[in-house]
């Protein structure tokens, strides 16, 4: 976790920041989670896309790496899936 943009701010201020982080992407982890297992593409990849944007934010920067590479491989199961309908 890379929190050196936060050094600028408020220390109560920056601790609530992590604190909260911490706890909505806990809980976002395991909504990708049960979606992926669901095979849920679209909300797996909407899921996926705000885990990155706010693990970017806070410095989790692998963190928000993999979320991207989650909210990708989403996106083409569906149009995996889409190709392969019947028509």
């Amino acid at each position: 976790l890379d929190t050196s943009f936060l050094n600028e701010i408020d220390v109560d201020l920056r601790a609530r920041i992590i604190r909260e982080w911490k706890t909505s992407s806990s809980q976002q982890i395991r909504d990708v989670h049960e979606l992926c297992s669901a095979q849920r593409w679209q909300p797996l990849a909407d899921a996926a896309h705000s885990l990155k944007g706010s693990s970017a934010q806070c410095g989790a920067y692998r963190l928000s790496h993999l979320a991207k590479a989650v909210e990708l491989a989403s996106k083409h199961a569906m149009d995996v899936a889409q190709a392969s309908s019947p028509i």
